[in-house]
């Protein structure tokens, strides 16, 4: 038996406290009874009266019930009705209280377990914030408000359970009920106990919301000073768009559909200074969710959105968020552009800005582990192009991973994309969104080049492209202020490539292949480099037509009307400007080419095959030469290529082209244009030099260095059916042409075999002259003003010069149809040659032509002509002997009025040309001429031809007779007159014909520009370097024994003037070093040769400026000369050099002297070609001291 049972044994053992006992134990029972019969009176009046005056509501309950042994009170049938009384706001089955005898204990009320079984609550929304409880709330608030302030009631409330509740919430404005049922809640503790504070209340929650399941598990210590609680959301997914109606404001968009779900942990509570803390975490999702725009047009969906968060504190400063995985499954985004070009994402911006002057929000801290988007779609739908373009990437896959902006370090960027009219699209690299940059290699492989053209349509006009793009490379992009775009070692593909044109089935550009590799661009510094571009095989066909203009250019020229003014297009000119571009490399192969002219009366085509060019260092920097190689097939048999280098800012170019053997036939078209002459064989051969310059647009450079041949050529005369001209080689070498001034000049113009058919018709038509191709009556010529006579004949216009004119195995056939019977002649065996046919006008050509005249005639004619000279000088000397003068009867009969029976025909003729005026001496020879009989002519002179030719006669038969004529090529009226006339054009000119105008095929020209030649300041003496020049310049000479030389000495103020003084110093050290080498017992053999080292230069130089009586020497306290640096004492010697100024003009002079000296002997060179020049200004003053140190020549 335990003290306490010994204790009360004690006391029952005395009487006195025997009896206190018994009144004890009977006032506690008496107390029971009481409270057992008395407290569910009381708490049935409390319930029903004071609580139905507090609430203004009608509490009732059923059946109320007091343990005074437990303390335990049970409520049944507990009802709370609604405003109007005819139904419930709170009804419950059955209540249940425990009170703790410890409530005497702790001087507060501690309740052991508190049971609600099946609480139902009923209540409604019925308008903006006004529910049907609010007359409650008012009550009880103002009943609050009227009791004093206190210290908060001390409880322990134990062991709560709630079950079977059910909430239903009837949201009127909206038109939605709200069923909440299956509640389950227990909280195990809520104290405010000192004691009870520290244990912790696990309360948890159960229910189906709108038939979702909900569980919330947590932990609750609200009466600790930082009443910190946590809470586990468990909730089933359930319909979001139930609850729209319960959104803050207006949302921008449409729900359709969504559901949400979570598994959830929230913790809050109070800082040790009073903030407040609320922390977020696990994970939350949505899934089949779709997002429309007003106007009921799907805008973003997708199958599920997760998000595991680690940690999200929406009430922080700044806002703190980490999250392990957010994964988007299947988003699908749709983004469009109408036709004013606005983006429907654009119009869902709130509007809501900044305010002016508001603080500034603190960045917050983000972090997102792995951001995954997977199997999504995006599609693009721009109405603003005239022809509407829809995209739809397909599928999206993203991954982003360590992304973090408090840390301000970009993410790993994984994203694949694939779509309708490409192959793929992939991005992998670092992405900082927030900063907007992107820095690492993306790739676009398969682009249909089709499906962009509603974005080029424009700029093209007519024609459709097709192909397929593909890109790779290093992107890095900086958007904001200072926004960056750079793409380096970017390769680009282009692949079944072609343009196609209406009216045209095939394609008229194919490129099968086309790859730029090695691209870099900055936009920035607006650079865009090519490292190398490479294509094969591509195909191009143009058309000219009717009209002059080229299909293709037409059909990708866009309309006037598609070009609004002020378009990008009209400042691309000054946008290039400003960039910077360059290509390493190109190489083009396998390529073909075929133009056909369509704009005369038949097509003209040309073809160009296995087109390859390899173009190397193109930059658009000004001056900068890029080098190029060209090679083509023309036509199938003719050979093309180019090669050199060429600038683009200005344009200029030096160009070496080499052509073979390009069939003439097809340009028969464009001589049908002008003659009527059929061309049936024939092939152009060139080789030379090209040089293009545009630094002048206003004057335009072009020369052009080599040789031209047309080869084994071939014609018909289509009025006569017969051959017209004919050659195996018809080539002129050295040829030289330059556009500024205007000069031609060929060393060699050479025709070889060549044969010509003269044809005067029935008609008197001479088919020279027929066959120019018509070009249709015109108006008559107005009559012009007469000529005003010049004092002085007009230079040629163009300087002109032919060294050597060559003609071999010629023939000229000449028939004359106008007479009867007909007259037919053959000049045969045509040979010769002219030299120096010059424009200038102190030159003359030697002309050396021989001929056989129906081959029997010998034809020789000799001397010396310049037909381009204004005065036309002429000296020849032309002999024809043998001529049989039978072969001339049909002209005799015609002209004589007698045939001519026997004879033969020598002629010796002389004619010069001086100053315009012709004296000529025709010296006739007529051997045993014999007339036959009288011919009836209408044309025949009416003179005793038969008595003159007897008188004429002599012994021997010869008639010897010798013309002179004379007169001035001015005078209109001048002629050889009477027999001259009639033998040198009848027998002459009608016999022997020349096959071509010499004047129109004749080529001329200059001579090679020479340049200058540089001297040391100071210097006479040629560099090694300076004879190597002139080695060329004396070749030149020799080669061109009619070429002249002028010398012009220079010399400069500056420069020479330094460089003789700097000489003399020299002078002085070399002497001074000769003389010490003397002393020292060596010898000297050439001063000039002699070298100073530059170890011995300090000492040298001393004893020169000791030597020397150079004014203002530096002295020292006793009036010596100082000793000074090296450098201060060569400038005071240089300066005391100077004070002897050189002469100058002399000192040009003898440089000039020196280069004559050296091409006269060791050149080789005739002195009577060469002459000394003084260099004169303007005005004619002196100005051999006005250019650099240096010699120039002239050709004259």
């Amino acid at each position: 038996m335990d003290k306490s049972v010994s204790a009360i044994l004690n006391v029952a053992g005395k009487p006195r406290l025997r009896r206190a006992l018994y009144v004890l134990i009977g006032v506690i029972l008496s107390v029971l009874v009481v409270a057992w019969l008395g407290v569910p009176s009381v708490l049935r009046w409390a319930l029903e009266t004071k609580a139905t005056d507090i609430l203004g509501r009608k509490v009732s309950v059923g059946r109320v019930s007091f343990n005074p042994l437990s303390l335990t009170t049970r409520l049944e049938n507990l009802r709370i009705a609604s405003a109007d009384g005819q139904s419930s706001l709170l009804a419950a089955a059955r209540v249940s209280a425990s009170l703790s005898w410890q409530s005497l204990w702790y001087r507060g009320p501690v309740v052991d377990a508190v049971h609600i079984d099946q609480p139902h609550i009923h209540f409604a929304r019925t308008g903006p914030d006004q529910y049907s409880f609010d007359d409650i709330i008012k009550r009880v608030t103002a009943a609050g408000a009227k009791s004093p302030p206190g210290e908060p009631a001390r409880f322990s409330v134990n062991n709560i359970e709630l079950q079977n509740g059910l909430l239903d919430f009837d949201d009127k404005p909206v038109g939605k009920r709200h069923r909440i049922e299956g509640i389950q809640i227990g909280v195990p503790f809520i104290s405010n106990f000192p004691a009870r504070v520290h244990v912790a209340v696990v309360p948890h929650l159960d229910a189906i919301v709108n038939g979702s399941a909900l569980r919330l598990d947590g932990q609750l210590r609200p009466f600790l000073n930082n009443n910190e609680a946590s809470l586990d959301i468990r909730l089933a997914p359930f319909d979001l768009t139930q609850y729209l109606g319960y959104a803050p404001t207006r949302l921008p968009v449409l729900l359709k559909k969504g559901s949400l779900d979570s598994t959830l942990k929230l913790v809050w509570g109070q800082g040790p200074k009073g903030g407040q803390h609320f922390v977020v975490s696990g994970h939350l999702g949505l899934s089949k969710v779709d997002i429309r725009d007003v106007s009921d047009t799907p805008l973003l969906g997708f199958d599920a959105l997760g998000l595991d968060i680690k940690h999200f504190e929406p009430l922080a400063v700044p806002l703190r968020a980490a999250f392990s995985k957010i994964r988007i499954e299947a988003p699908a985004l749709n983004v469009s552009r109408n036709q004013a070009g606005d983006l429907n994402l654009a119009s869902l911006a709130t509007g809501a800005g900044v305010e002016s002057g508001a603080p500034v929000a603190p960045k917050p801290a983000i972090s997102i582990d792995v951001f995954e988007v997977g199997a999504g779609r995006v599609s693009w739908l721009d109405s603003a192009m005239s022809d509407p373009y829809a995209l739809q990437l397909e599928p999206v896959v993203l991954r982003l991973q360590g992304l973090d902006l408090a840390a301000d370090r970009p993410a790993l960027i994984e994203m694949t994309a694939a779509g309708e009219g490409m192959q793929d699209i992939a991005f992998q690299g670092r992405l900082n969104p927030f900063r907007g940059e992107y820095d690492g290699h993306f790739r676009i492989g398969g682009v249909q080049v089709s499906a962009l053209r509603p974005y080029y349509s424009k700029q093209i006009g007519a024609a459709k492209i097709q192909g397929m793009f593909s890109a790779e490379g290093d992107l890095k992009v900086i958007s904001g202020e200072a926004s960056q775009l750079v793409l380096s070692e970017v390769r680009t593909g282009l692949s079944e490539f072609g343009v196609v044109i209406p009216g045209v089935r095939k394609p008229v550009v194919e490129i099968p292949e086309l790859t730029l590799a090695g691209t870099t661009f900055d936009l920035n510094k607006r650079e865009l480099h090519i490292a190398t571009l490479s294509s094969q095989r591509a195909k191009w066909t143009l058309n000219k037509g009717e009209q002059g203009e080229v299909d293709l250019l037409k059909a990708l020229t866009p309309q006037k009307s598609e070009v609004p003014a002020g378009s990008p297009g009209d400042a691309t000119a000054q946008a290039e400007a400003g960039w910077k571009l360059s290509l390493g490399e190109a190489i083009l192969a396998g390529w073909g080419l075929r133009f056909e002219d369509r704009s005369g009366s038949a097509p003209v085509s040309l073809s160009l095959q296995d087109f390859g060019l390899r173009l190397s260092d193109w930059k658009n920097v000004a001056g900068h030469r890029a080098s190029f190689e060209l090679a083509t097939r023309v036509n199938s048999k003719g050979r093309l290529a180019l090669g050199g280098k060429f600038a683009s800012d200005p344009l200029e170019a030096s160009i070496k082209a080499d052509l073979r053997d390009v069939d003439l036939l097809a340009v028969q078209p464009y001589v049908d244009q002008h003659y009527k002459v059929l061309v049936t064989r024939g092939n152009l051969t060139g080789k030379g030099k090209l040089e293009v310059s545009l630094a002048n647009a206003d004057k335009p450079a072009l020369k052009f260095q080599g040789d031209l041949a047309i080869n084994e050529f071939s014609s018909l005369d289509r009025i006569n059916d017969t051959d017209f001209l004919q050659w195996r080689h018809f080539g002129v070498t050295g040829l030289a042409v330059d556009l500024s001034p205007l000069r031609v000049a060929a060393k060699e113009l050479r025709v070889d075999d060549f044969y010509s058919r003269l044809i005067l018709d029935a008609q008197g038509r001479f088919n020279l002259r027929e066959l120019a191709a018509e070009s249709g009556e015109g108006p008559p010529p107005e009559e012009s003003a007469p000529a005003v006579a010049s004092s002085a004949p007009a230079q040629p216009p163009v300087n002109v010069r032919l060294d050597r004119l060559v003609l071999t195995g010629g023939a000229i056939n000449y028939s004359d149809r106008f007479v009867k019977p007909n007259y037919d002649a053959k000049l045969a065996a045509v040979n010769g040659t002219m030299t120096d046919l010059s424009s200038e006008p102190d030159t003359v050509a030697l002309l050396d032509l021989k001929a056989a005249l129906d081959g029997s005639a010998p034809v020789v004619v000799s001397g010396q002509l310049n037909p381009l000279r204004q005065d036309q000088y002429l000296d020849l000397h032309a002999q024809v002997t043998g001529i049989d003068l039978t072969s001339l009867s049909t002209y005799s009969a015609k002209y004589v009025g007698y045939g001519i029976s026997k004879g033969k025909l020598s002629m010796d003729l002389k004619y010069q040309i001086r100053d315009r005026k012709l004296s000529a001496e025709n010296q006739l020879y007529l051997d045993q001429l014999t007339f036959g009989e009288q011919v009836e002519s209408p044309d025949a002179i009416k003179l005793p031809v038969l008595f003159a030719v007897s008188l004429l006669k002599n012994r021997k038969g010869e008639i010897d007779i010798n013309l002179p004529i004379g007169g001035s090529l001015d005078d209109p009226k001048f002629s050889v007159g009477g027999i001259v006339v009639k033998v040198i054009i009848n027998l002459i000119t009608k016999a022997v014909t020349a096959p071509f105008s010499l004047i129109g095929s004749l080529f001329g020209g200059g001579g090679e520009e020479l340049s200058y030649l540089e001297f040391s300041p100071g210097k006479v003496a040629l560099s090694p370097g300076s004879t190597t020049k002139l080695q060329s310049i004396a070749k030149a000479l020799t080669d061109r024994p009619a070429l002249r030389l002028d010398v012009t000495g220079h010399a400069d103020p500056a420069s020479d003037l330094e460089g003789v003084n700097r000489g003399r110093l020299e002078e002085r050290l070399r002497a001074t070093k000769t003389e010490l080498l003397v002393k020292a017992g060596q010898s000297v053999a050439d001063l000039d040769g002699l070298t100073i080292e530059p170890a011995e230069y300090p000492k040298l130089i001393e004893q020169v400026y000791k030597a020397e009586k150079v004014p203002n020497k530096p002295r020292n306290a006793l009036g010596l000369a100082k000793s000074i640096p090296v450098e201060e004492m060569e400038r005071l010697l240089l300066g005391h050099f100077a004070k002897d100024a050189p002469d100058l003009e002399s000192l040009a002079s003898a440089r000039a002297k020196a280069v004559r000296d050296w091409l006269i002997g060791e050149g080789k060179v005739e002195a009577e070609r060469i002459f000394l020049v003084t260099a004169e200004r303007a005005g004619g003053e002196k100005a051999a001291v006005v250019q650099s140190p240096r010699v120039s020549f002239a050709l004259k």
